[in-house]
């Protein structure tokens, strides 16, 4: 349901869902926001090895910036939460 790039109204579904469970929107969001963003962390940590085991290295110039940007990610949502 909460897939962005399906959902046409995400306000409505947040809505939708807190109905569901009977929490405010709010509560609902605070309770699922870390969940979704340990799937970012996995997927993007999993992405950053796949460039590092095709050769590629995090670095300032060229796809090195894409896999450094990703890797960046990571680390600021494991110091946002404190996963350290």
């Amino acid at each position: 349901m909460l897939n962005i790039d399906e959902a046409e109204d995400i306000d409505k579904i947040w809505k939708d869902i807190s109905n569901i469970v009977d929490l405010p929107p709010e509560k609902v969001k605070e309770a699922i926001m870390p969940v979704k963003d340990l799937y970012v962390v996995l997927d993007h940590t999993r992405t950053v090895l796949m460039i590092i085991q095709d050769g590629g290295l995090p670095s300032n110039t060229g796809g090195g910036s894409n896999c450094r940007n990703v890797l960046r990610r990571v680390f600021a949502l494991l110091k946002k939460y404190v996963w350290w």
